[in-house]
């Protein structure tokens, strides 16, 4: 295995030393230059180099740079080496498929000779695997946001969660509209629950995730809002170790963003999987959903990992490549999602998500083959024959042509 190492200066000899005592490496090059090194790895086979970025690389943010060799797909694998990485960090980096590391020393710069650096070497090597088992083991998360309000993004929500749990998996459902959200509502509930309370946590523990979260149905569980608003803004980078915690602990786990864009939105955007980015054809879609779509590149989402979901669709419109774009997502994958009719406002305002989800109705139908397109992608499909069964309907068929028409008829 090559290594790639892009780092200041001050901290390349540490990186250096570490990288070359790991099992299975071959060579370590160092290119201080980002865009080179990029390039470098680009420039190899898939899968036959790795990278390290220390934190003090030129001309851009060490997490951007790890996450867009990430999103190449190039390396092997990525790390990125802080002295003290916060929270949020580790959250963006992780959702990335970045793992973080402290930053090592150079061994030849310690005291205590041979037995030091060797041990020092060993506390990486275990820091790098537990790093990895972590990465391997976290739930894919969707994070479904908009422009707007209105156009869907809550029933989105509560019905991809509950067709998950339906499928067999655990999925937790986060409203992350801290001061307003009411997704507890979409199951009947009189209320949600207080996020505020991780505020005083000085770390976030799965024990205190659970002292927050409300089981909605056999592997549904519910979290948020806050109780009062004015405590929103407390969460700070608890909100996203929470989203750690969560993928940790269940199959799937679903985000409905609000559409103002506060911390704790920025965190589930950076930790997110897939960015499912829903509106519609009104007047001033386009505008609206074009910055949200600029503030996901901003904050460092793979343009890969942006969805586009048009919502009340129109069936007779079958195109809609100049409005993708419009708002810059030319390539992005795209959904569309039917009105759904009264019957689909009638089950959700009386609190029966679960309910329309096990409709088979057309919206229902949409949804679901939607969610099992994002989890075969992401490699975690569950074996469900529904699930499968959604896969299966929602591959695209070849539209017959006029000449094969003529053809069978005669």
């Amino acid at each position: 295995m090559r290594w790639v190492v892009c780092a200041g200066a001050d901290e390349e000899p540490g990186i250096v030393d570490a990288v070359s005592g790991l099992a299975g490496c071959e060579e370590v090059r160092t290119i201080a230059d980002p865009v080179r090194a990029r390039e470098e790895l680009l420039g190899a086979p898939a899968g036959e180099a790795s990278c390290a970025v220390g934190e003090h690389v030129e001309g851009i943010a060490p997490v951007n740079l790890a996450a867009a060799i990430a999103a190449d797909g190039h390396a092997a694998e990525v790390l990125l080496l802080v002295e003290d990485p916060s929270g949020s960090l580790r959250s963006r980096a992780r959702g990335a498929g970045v793992a973080v590391l402290p930053k090592p020393r150079a061994a030849h710069g310690e005291d205590g000779g041979p037995d030091a650096a060797a041990s020092a070497q060993a506390s990486f090597s275990s820091a790098l695997a537990r790093a990895d088992a972590a990465l391997a083991d976290r739930a894919p998360v969707i994070a479904i946001a908009s422009g707007r309000g209105g156009v869907g993004k809550t029933v989105l929500a509560s019905l991809m969660g509950s067709m998950a749990s339906q499928w067999g998996m655990r999925c937790a459902l986060v409203d992350a509209d801290l001061c307003s959200g009411d997704l507890f509502s979409r199951f009947g509930l009189e209320g949600g629950t207080d996020l505020a309370r991780l505020a005083s946590c000085p770390d976030v523990t799965p024990k205190d995730v659970e002292s927050v979260s409300v089981r909605v149905a056999e592997g549904l569980t519910l979290l948020g809002p806050c109780s009062r608003p004015e405590l929103a803004e407390t969460l700070g980078w608890r909100f996203g170790r929470m989203l750690q915690t969560l993928a940790s602990e269940n199959d799937l786990v679903v985000v409905d963003c609000s559409t103002t864009v506060t911390d704790a939105v920025a965190q589930a955007l950076q930790a997110s999987d897939r960015v499912l980015l829903v509106g519609d054809e009104l007047r001033g879609a386009v505008g609206s959903l074009a910055r949200v779509a600029a503030l996901c590149v901003r904050l460092g989402v793979p343009r890969t990992r942006i969805v586009r979901v048009m919502a009340r669709c129109d069936e007779r419109k079958g195109d809609e490549r100049e409005y993708r774009a419009a708002i810059g997502l030319e390539t992005a994958r795209s959904f569309r999602m039917p009105e759904g009719g009264s019957d689909v406002s009638e089950l959700m305002l009386s609190g029966r998500a679960l309910e329309l989800a096990e409709s088979g109705g057309e919206l229902a139908a949409s949804v679901a083959g939607c969610l099992a397109t994002l989890l075969s992608e992401l490699g975690r499909l569950p074996d469900s024959p529904q699930a499968e069964r959604a896969l299966k309907r929602s591959e695209p068929r070849r539209r017959r042509g006029l000449f094969r028409r003529a053809r069978e008829a005669s």
